[in-house]
């Protein structure tokens, strides 16, 4: 929340109102609708049913004080920025390496330690140059996508202050990123969306089938705090919403050697508070896979165990500040 919310959020939990005073709106353009108001319903229905499911079994059960509201994880929020402010200091693309061993280890890179998961590989490249790598890349079991996409609020919060925003890209560039070449046979495309009905469109109909893939699955990531609550609450389209949408395809004229992922899944989790911070997916993603898969991340901001990472920022939430040390070797 901004501080001003947290502040009258506070006020209403010791002076409750009965009524709102209503004002008039100023007339303006009615933005294309971002989600229909019967998946948000949809949506809203199936998160309590998982929330009270998850209460019941002693999850969730953290009740924030009107100290911690007016807080508004402060400290948090600052650590976000200073990293911003920072991290855009640490490194110079392009540039890449890997960690071949069986454990974590800490590398320096000029004057910054960066932690390298085991069995990582990573390029520190504009995700436009995969397409003269392809070949070297090999084949991927997994690609996971989380692109830019085109904001026009990103786009003037970046106005404003630099950090607050990322590089965005025009959805049509998407499509020079050779993901037809990159994909292995009975291989799965995973793709984070916004709530923008246009994005979504545009990816189910032209990016897509650009790749040769198909759309089979529209998941939701649900972000709620650590009470369980919505981190933001649910509004009538196309306002904002407390969820993201991730997108699966796979080449359609193939034979299923493993079963494809499952339609309309919910799965919620307590968000970071850097911007566009998304949540590991491999777990859950397992029974679609190989026992041991390739996979690959394109627009990648950190590392995981076994999996090839590429973007501009791939090591800015691999630095050693943000990780506690417990045995690690130093190389």
């Amino acid at each position: 929340m901004k501080d001003a919310e947290a502040s009258r959020k506070v006020r209403d939990m010791f002076e409750p109102t009965t009524s709102k005073a209503t004002t008039k709106r100023k007339l303006s353009r009615i933005p294309p609708e971002k989600l229909t108001e019967l998946r948000v319903t949809f949506i809203r229905t199936a998160f309590y049913k998982i929330l009270g499911e998850a209460q019941s079994q002693t999850h969730f059960k953290y009740i924030p004080s009107s100290a911690d509201v007016y807080d508004n994880n402060k400290n948090a929020r600052m650590l976000s920025e200073n990293l911003y402010q920072e991290s855009s200091d640490w490194l110079a693309s392009p540039f890449n390496g890997e960690n071949t061993n069986d454990f974590a280890v800490l590398k320096r890179i000029g004057s910054e330690l960066f932690v390298f998961p085991p069995h990582s590989k990573f390029f520190c490249r504009d995700v436009l140059e995969i397409k003269l790598n392809a070949d070297l890349l090999g084949k991927f079991d997994l690609i996971l996508l989380d692109p830019p996409w085109w904001n026009k609020y990103i786009r003037r919060k970046r106005a404003k202050c630099l950090q607050d925003g990322y590089k965005m890209m025009y959805n049509e560039c998407l499509t020079e990123i050779p993901i037809d070449k990159l994909l292995a046979p009975g291989g799965v495309i995973a793709v984070w969306c916004t709530n923008s009905k246009q994005n979504l469109e545009e990816l189910k109909h032209k990016l897509l089938p650009f790749w040769g893939t198909k759309q089979v699955a529209q998941w939701v990531w649900m972000k709620v705090t650590l009470s369980g609550q919505p981190v933001c609450p649910f509004s009538e389209p196309p306002g904002k919403q407390p969820f993201e949408q991730l997108i699966f395809a796979v080449r359609p004229d193939e034979v299923n050697t493993f079963p494809r992922p499952p339609d309309e899944k919910i799965f919620m989790s307590v968000p970071s508070s850097i911007h566009s911070h998304k949540p590991p997916i491999i777990d859950m993603v397992k029974p679609y896979l190989p026992p041991e898969p390739r996979c690959m991340e394109i627009f990648a901001r950190y590392l995981l165990p076994n999996w090839t990472s590429w973007g501009l920022e791939v090591l800015k939430l691999q630095h050693a500040s943000l990780f506690e040390e417990n045995k690690i070797s130093i190389i």
